[in-house]
C-alpha cells in the first residue's frame, strides 16, 4: 500500500482522536514549504528521455485537463451550493484539479507497467501544479478583491510561466557552478537543501511561477549531477530528499486532519451542512473530477488520432491504457497544502466565504480519490492485463556489459601507466570478468584501491555515454549509478 494512502487515514485518526489546539499558520508559508520540498526531488528523479518523448500527452494533461477540471468542479460546486461565490467555487476547482502521481507510480512500478506510462504521470504531476496554482491564485484574488479579468488571465499565465522557467534555469546554472567549487559533502548537502526554497521565494518575489521555477532548477540539477557531483554527495542528497518528502507529507496530512476535526463540528453546530449533505457533496464532486478526467483522456487520445492519421498509424490508441491513466488521477499533498493556504478572512475583516467547507470538501475528494482509486488500481491493472515492460531489464544488461568492458580496459591501462604489478590486478579483473559484479568489499592496498577506483570511473563514463545517447533510461542510470557510488564511498572511506 503506497504510504500516502496510510497517511490520509492516519491524518483522520489523529484529527479525531485528539483535541488539538488551534493552529494559525501563514497561508503563504504552507505553500513555500510544501511545494519546493515535494516538486524538487520529483524533478531530480524525472527521466529526461521519457519526458521529452511524451511531452504532448503531458502538456495536454497538465494544462488542458487541469483547466477543464477547474471549470467543471467550480460549476458543479456552484450548482450544488448556490450561495457560494463564483471565485470561491473556482478556487475549490483549482485546488483539486492537479493529481499527485506518488501513489499511482508506486503501484505502476510494482506491476512493471510500461515506463512511458510512469513518465506521463510523473511529468503531469510536475507541470500540472503550475497550472492549478496559477488558476488558484487568480480565483483567490478575485474572491478577496471582487475583481476578475478573464482577458488578462491567458497573458499573465504565459508571463508567469516564462518567468518561472527563466529563474529556475538561472538558479540551476548558478548553483551547479557553485557546487563544483565545494569539496565538503555537508556543504553540498546544505546547498541542495536550500536551492529549491530559494528558487521558489525568488520566483514569488518576482511574480513568477514558483512551481515551474522549482521544476526547472530540479531538472537542470538532475542533468548536471550525474557528471559533476561527487559519489558521496549524490548518495547523501538523494537520501536526504527522500526523508524530506516523507516528513513534509506527514506534516501536511496531520495538519489537514486537525483542520478537518476543527471545521466539521463548526459546520454541524451551525446546521448549515449536515453530515449527510457533506457526504453527498464529496461524492458528487469526486464523481465530477473522475468523470472529467475520463472524458478528457479518451477525447484527447482518440480525437488527436482522428485529426492526425500519422499519429494513429505510428502510435495506435489503447482503451486499456487510457482507462489506467484515467483511473490514476489521485489527489494528494499539493491539494491539501493549497486548501490549508486559503486566507481565513477578507480584507474587510469578514470571514473568507465557505472557508471551512472548502477544506472539508478538499479532504473528502483527496480521501475518495487517493484511498478509493489507489486501493482499487492494482485490481484494475490485473483485470486489464497490461503487458509487463521488460525494457528496463534489457537496458540494465546492456549497461552492465558496457560497464564491465570499460572497467577491464581501465584496469589494463592503469597497470601499464603506473607500473603496477600484474598480480595486483588479478582480483580486480577476475571480479569484472566473472559477470557477477556484486558488492565491492573494503580495500586497503593502495595499488589495488587505485585499480578499483579507476574501474569505477570507467564504469561511470560508460554508463553516462549510454544515457546521453538514449540507449538507457533515467531509472536504469540512477539504479546502476547508485551501485557505483556505494562502491566508491566504501573504497574511499567517506
Amino acid at each position: 500500500m503506497p504510504y500516502p494512502i496510510v497517511l490520509v487515514l492516519v491524518g483522520i485518526a489523529l484529527g479525531v482522536a485528539y483535541d488539538w489546539p488551534g493552529l494559525d499558520i501563514d497561508p503563504n508559508l504552507v505553500l513555500a514549504i510544501v511545494l519546493p520540498a515535494v516538486l524538487y526531488p520529483a524533478a531530480l528523479d524525472t527521466s529526461w528521455r521519457e519526458f521529452g518523448q511524451n511531452l504532448r500527452p503531458i502538456l495536454l494533461l497538465a494544462t488542458g485537463l487541469v483547466a477543464t477540471t477547474t471549470i467543471s468542479i467550480g460549476v458543479a460546486f456552484k450548482w450544488l451550493v448556490p450561495e457560494t461565490p463564483w471565485p470561491v467555487a473556482f478556487a475549490l476547482g483549482a485546488i483539486v484539479s492537479p493529481p499527485d502521481a506518488v501513489a499511482a507510480t508506486a503501484i505502476f512500478r510494482r506491476f512493471r507497467l510500461p515506463r512511458w506510462l510512469v513518465a506521463v504521470l510523473e511529468g503531469e504531476s510536475l507541470v500540472n501544479d503550475a497550472t492549478g496554482l496559477v488558476l488558484y491564485r487568480f480565483a483567490v484574488a478575485a474572491a478577496l478583491t471582487g475583481a476578475f479579468s478573464a482577458s488578462s488571465l491567458a497573458g499573465q499565465f504565459v508571463l508567469i510561466a516564462l518567468g518561472g522557467l527563466a529563474v529556475g534555469i538561472a538558479m540551476g546554472w548558478l548553483t551547479a557552478h557553485l557546487q563544483e567549487r565545494l569539496r565538503d559533502p555537508m556543504l553540498e548537502l546544505a546547498l541542495s537543501l536550500t536551492t529549491p526554497f530559494a528558487t521558489y521565494l525568488l520566483c514569488e518575489s518576482l511574480q513568477a511561477s514558483g512551481v515551474l521555477g522549482v521544476v526547472a532548477v530540479g531538472l537542470w540539477r538532475a542533468r548536471w549531477s550525474h557528471a559533476r557531483n561527487a559519489a558521496i554527495a549524490r548518495l547523501n542528497i538523494r537520501m536526504m530528499w527522500r526523508a524530506v518528502v516523507f516528513v513534509v507529507n506527514c506534516l501536511v496530512f496531520i495538519l489537514i486532519g486537525i483542520r478537518v476535526s476543527e471545521a466539521a463540528p463548526t459546520l454541524f453546530q451551525l446546521q448549515a451542512y449536515p453530515w449527510r449533505q457533506l457526504v453527498l457533496l464529496v461524492a458528487c464532486l469526486s464523481g465530477v473530477a473522475i468523470a472529467t478526467r475520463f472524458l478528457w483522456i479518451f477525447t484527447a487520445t482518440y480525437g488527436v488520432r482522428l485529426l492526425i492519421p500519422s499519429i494513429r498509424r505510428r502510435d495506435p490508441a489503447s482503451a486499456r491504457v487510457s482507462t489506467i491513466v484515467s483511473w490514476s488521477g489521485m489527489r494528494g499533498v499539493v491539494s491539501l497544502a493549497a486548501a490549508l493556504a486559503l486566507p481565513t478572512a477578507l480584507p474587510s475583516g469578514a470571514p473568507f466565504p465557505q472557508h471551512d467547507l472548502v477544506i472539508l470538501l478538499t479532504f473528502g475528494i483527496v480521501l475518495v480519490t487517493l484511498v478509493g482509486q489507489g486501493l482499487t488500481l492494482p485490481a484494475l491493472i490485473r483485470a486489464l492485463r497490461i503487458e509487463i515492460d521488460a525494457s528496463g531489464e534489457r537496458e540494465s544488461a546492456l549497461a552492465r556489459d558496457a560497464m564491465r568492458g570499460a572497467a577491464v580496459q581501465a584496469v589494463d591501462r592503469l597497470v601499464a601507466e603506473h607500473g603496477i604489478a600484474a598480480h595486483e590486478a588479478i582480483a580486480v579483473k577476475r571480479f569484472f570478468n566473472s559477470r557477477a559484479m556484486s558488492r565491492v568489499g573494503a580495500i586497503t592496498a593502495d595499488a589495488e584501491t587505485r585499480l578499483w577506483l579507476g574501474a569505477a570511473t570507467a564504469q561511470r563514463e560508460a554508463l553516462l555515454r549510454l544515457w546521453r545517447s538514449g540507449e538507457i533510461g533515467e531509472d536504469v542510470l540512477n539504479r546502476l549509478e547508485r551501485e557505483i557510488d556505494l562502491a566508491v564511498a566504501r573504497l574511499t572511506d567517506e
